[in-house]
């Protein structure tokens, strides 16, 4: 019985140790200046992971990125959306033309306004 009872509260540090290790990840990540991100790598490309520093940066709360395969494709501007797809334009390229995209009302800010 001690032996199971030992078991039990092995399980109970271990489960502890990894929630704070968790909490102490979500917070490097959230402090970050850039939104981290994952993604399947073949088929859907549907995404898997999201900072929660998306909400701070962008309006979006992780959960609205998470639930939609295809999020960042319908942000992305009509006019860039084919250059989007094959992945030939940086941010940066998108930045200099001025087009960023305002969430979550759907508008797009040009530079120049």
């Amino acid at each position: 019985m001690a032996a199971r009872e030992q078991e039990k509260a092995e399980q109970q540090r271990s489960g502890e140790a990894q929630a704070n290790a968790w909490e102490r990840l979500t917070q490097l990540l959230s402090a970050s200046p850039a939104v981290i991100y994952s993604f399947k790598a073949t088929g859907t490309y549907a995404p898997t992971f999201v900072s929660t520093n998306i909400e701070t940066l962008f309006g979006y709360t992780p959960c609205e990125y998470l639930d939609n395969p295809n999020f960042w494709r319908e942000r992305v501007h009509p006019d860039d959306l084919q250059r989007a797809d094959r992945g030939h334009e940086t941010v940066e390229e998108r930045q200099a033309r001025g087009r960023i995209p305002l969430p979550p009302q759907g508008r797009f800010l040009s530079l120049g306004e």
